[in-house]
């Protein structure tokens, strides 16, 4: 029996979802964008099933996460704006997956509220805007302790401190410079914390 189990924990795949915030399909090579280069995407895409219609549940980030999260709409969990919360008692599939041995983890931007509320991810890494979670998160942290902070982000997603826009190219399509190094970028950060999240994974139990 107890062999068994273990053939059925090696065979449970290991899950990896990459959840990108206003990606729209045509700024991929793998859906005919002959400019940007997306190769390791289109590689993905080239050995998977590759869509050409989807529809989102709602229009709005926060929202749409936790619909997704929870495979509800929106007028069902009732998390109706960026500020809202998901509110306790709704199954979440990475809380079904951590409960049947899964580890899980998130990082990158989630935009909760709490930022670091448990809808199922055992460890979370996040690199938050706007809002509290800018307060408290990882990445901000991580600039704070080398002395830094990204003042574009700063002065065109918070509200405490946003400065009115003068042009609508560079303002309002936020085409700032963000003062900050290469290295420190919030997309270089996230993906370097992916990376060693996935390296780390073990061989005895699934992860996702």
């Amino acid at each position: 029996m107890e062999s068994q189990e273990k053939s059925y924990r090696n065979h449970r795949p290991n899950v990896v979802i990459i959840h990108c915030d206003q990606l729209r399909s045509d700024c991929l090579g793998c859906y005919g964008n002959p400019d940007v280069q997306t190769k390791n995407l289109d590689k993905l895409a080239e050995e998977s099933t590759k869509y050409t219609n989807h529809y989102t549940v709602y229009p709005i980030c926060t929202p749409s996460r936790y619909s997704f999260w929870s495979s509800l709409y929106v007028h069902q969990h009732g998390a109706w704006d960026n500020q809202a919360t998901l509110p306790p008692g709704y199954a979440t599939f990475p809380g079904i997956l951590r409960e049947n041995g899964y580890r899980t983890a998130a990082v990158g931007k989630m935009h909760m509220n709490p930022t670091y509320q448990d809808i199922g991810f055992s460890r979370m890494e996040l690199a938050e805007q706007n809002g509290i979670g800018r307060f408290e998160d990882d990445y901000h942290r991580f600039l704070m302790e080398k002395g830094k902070i990204d003042r574009f982000d700063l002065h065109h997603q918070s509200g405490i401190f946003q400065d009115k826009p003068t042009t609508h190219l560079r303002d309002m399509c936020q085409c700032g410079e963000p003062g900050l190094e290469k290295e420190l970028y919030s997309t270089e950060w996230i993906t370097d914390r992916a990376i060693s999240e996935i390296e780390s994974w073990d061989s005895e139990n699934p992860s996702f």
